[in-house]
């Protein structure tokens, strides 16, 4: 687990791409829940 904790200490220099992981996951779950609605709208 400490090999991981240095890992995560250097990656917080690579932010951009855990935003845009975060982004992709909320664009998925906004999605979702769109094609829901327009389901149970039908």
């Amino acid at each position: 687990t400490e090999e991981w904790l240095v890992k995560a200490r250097y990656k917080r220099e690579d932010v951009p791409s855990w935003i845009e992981y975060v982004h992709q996951l909320q664009n998925w779950y906004y999605w979702n829940n769109r094609q829901k609605e327009l389901i149970f709208n039908k």
